[in-house]
């Protein structure tokens, strides 16, 4: 029997992506620390960290506790070559567009 690719199996990877990243980043920083700086409950750390889901704003909140770039939540380490490095760019650039104003109404 063939595998089948269904209609979730992408976002469920890039779930993946995230979790594995931020696991990685936060390195000895405990998920009630993260949490606490990010202003999100210890139970969306513990939800993005099992790649269940992020909300955009959670990923915003997350990345500038953390001192990184939205992009680089969101990439794969390993397979970081122009391709990617582009696509990162690109979710970099459109976090820099985004008004303050709004950026705050996200973070809420």
């Amino acid at each position: 029997m063939a595998f089948t690719k269904t209609k979730g199996d992408g976002i469920k990877i890039f779930y993946g992506i995230i979790a594995e990243n931020l696991i990685r980043i936060r390195g000895k920083m405990t998920q009630e620390e993260l949490a606490e700086k990010a202003g999100v409950s210890r139970s969306t750390v513990v939800t993005v960290e099992a790649g269940k889901g992020c909300s955009l704003a959670n990923l915003f909140k997350l990345a500038e506790a953390l001192g990184v770039k939205t992009g680089d939540l969101c990439l794969p380490k390993e397979r970081r070559d122009e391709v990617t490095m582009i696509a990162a760019l690109f979710v970099d650039r459109i976090m820099e567009l985004i008004p303050e104003k709004l950026k705050e109404e996200i973070k809420k």
